[in-house]
């Protein structure tokens, strides 16, 4: 069996948490190798491949991996006890539509797929309550992460200080260039402009990372416990997924989190 390459973030004893890269998988071509994601057209036996080859090196069961159908929405979803119970074919539909995860159940896997958006995962230390979110420039926009953090304060009373974050692999600023349309929907969501953009070569570029790591201090997380990985996506389009140098029909990075028993 292949060996996954995965990119490990050290958040706490009893978490798994990680980004997948681009290598150690079966997939070809865009998707090559390690593409865990069904909707982008990469072929099912290879996708189904990777997926075990993930699950092994995770230990984790394939009823226990969970990814949502994302549509760069603010939509929020909690995968509890009774949600687990119900069989895949029922679970599914629940998931379609929905950009963020949050659960306080052990030894599952709740991740989302990028390739140029912004991951982020998030702990509850405390009460042992785990998110992930999908942050692109529009769900960013949407504030999606403050949210995420909401509902987990308000099904599970989480306090944002004891949050530890991280946020994964992403198009960095350098390499993000953005149109008017977006900046002025950013401007319009009373984000920082001056801070957050920059002109190159009389175009704008945005950090959207670092967009996200305000909204999660805004929320109360200390920035000491916000981890960022560093990566562009864009730049090291070797290691991980670029829809913006690959093209939409490409992989996806897999950014997830498993709190242990």
């Amino acid at each position: 069996m292949p060996q996954p390459v995965l990119t490990y973030y050290d958040v706490a004893p009893n978490v798994c948490a990680f980004s997948t890269t681009r290598h150690g998988g079966v997939s070809k071509g865009n998707y090559a190798s390690l593409n865990i994601h069904l909707f982008q057209h990469d072929n099912f036996y290879d996708v189904h491949r990777n997926r075990q080859i993930l699950l092994s090196e995770l230990n984790v069961q394939s009823k226990d991996l969970f990814m949502p159908r994302q549509i760069h929405g603010d939509k929020v979803f909690n995968l509890d006890k009774s949600f687990l119970e119900k069989p895949k074919e029922q679970q599914e539909p629940l998931l379609d539509g929905i950009d963020a995860l949050i659960t306080n159940q052990v030894q599952i896997c709740i991740g989302v797929s990028t390739a140029d958006c912004v991951p982020v995962l998030l702990y509850d230390t405390k009460n042992k309550v785990s998110g992930a979110v999908h942050a692109g420039w529009r769900g960013t926009c949407l504030k999606i992460v403050g949210k995420t953090i909401d509902e987990m304060s308000h099904v599970y009373g989480t306090n944002p200080q004891d949050i530890k974050a991280v946020i994964g692999p992403c198009i960095r600023q350098d390499a993000y260039e953005v149109g008017e349309d977006v900046y002025d929907a950013f401007q319009e969501a009373h984000f920082e402009m001056e801070s957050l953009t920059k002109k190159m070569n009389n175009r704008w570029h945005l950090d959207l990372a670092a967009a996200n790591r305000d909204l999660l201090c805004q929320k109360g997380v200390h920035d000491a416990s916000v981890f960022d990985c560093g990566q562009c996506t864009w730049t090291n389009d070797k290691d991980y997924f670029s829809a913006r140098r690959l093209g939409i029909d490409s992989g996806r990075v897999y950014t997830g989190i498993i709190v242990r028993e």
